[in-house]
């Protein structure tokens, strides 16, 4: 994900994740989420992400796309102008 989105990190609150309620190995994405200000989070794992806090919907992906197909249409980062 570094490689393809490098503006995308974020550094999550450890103390943030500690008090997550989503599934315990996926509490850095809500922590993410939270820190960064995201108000989707795209994913087909909606059921470890039930339990986020208001203001930041996990959202299942709704068509037969795939994730790699979901950030196709971006250009790889060699390929980005800056």
């Amino acid at each position: 994900m570094e490689r393809a989105f490098p503006d995308a990190m974020v550094d999550e609150n450890e103390a943030l994740e500690l008090v997550m309620l989503n599934h315990p190995k996926d509490r850095h994405v809500g922590a993410a989420a939270v820190t960064a200000g995201a108000r989707p989070i795209v994913t087909s794992n909606l059921k470890d992400l039930r339990q986020l806090p208001a203001g930041v919907p996990a959202l299942r992906l709704t068509s037969r796309r795939t994730s790699e197909e979901l950030v196709r249409p971006y250009p790889a980062p060699r390929e980005r102008a800056r």
